[in-house]
């Protein structure tokens, strides 16, 4: 008679348990994804903020590199070059708070450029 109670509990229990083991899976696998996030968001970190804007070190890295490998310009140091880039993005930011790159002579402009980049590949 005993016997019986068991079996009939059984898969009530087999159930509960397999619906933890889900649960606990499930935590785990979040707690997984989230580490792994937080790891690749390491791996990039801000450098500098310029008007609020957020500068990433692969950005700056990538500008500083294309510009100190530029044949017949003075290679400049990395605190001169940080001065360079700060100085550059206030007046970038100024001229887009002030329209200055929507007006026609500026897209004209850009146009040509990217034209003669064009041609360049």
């Amino acid at each position: 008679m005993v016997l019986r109670q068991y079996k009939r509990c059984f898969p009530v229990i087999t159930l509960f348990f397999s619906k933890i083991i889900v649960m606990i899976r499930s935590g785990l696998t979040i707690i997984l994804l989230c580490l792994g996030l937080a790891i690749f968001a390491q791996q990039d970190p801000v450098l500098m903020r310029i008007n609020g804007k957020e500068i990433l070190r692969s950005e700056f890295e990538y500008i500083y590199n294309k510009n100190n490998a530029l044949a017949g310009i003075e290679q400049k140091t990395l605190s001169e070059y940080v001065d360079l880039f700060v100085n550059f993005k206030l007046k970038v930011a100024a001229a887009e708070a002030a329209g200055l790159d929507t007006t026609r002579a500026f897209v004209k402009n850009w146009r040509a450029t990217v034209a003669s980049w064009q041609k360049l590949i």
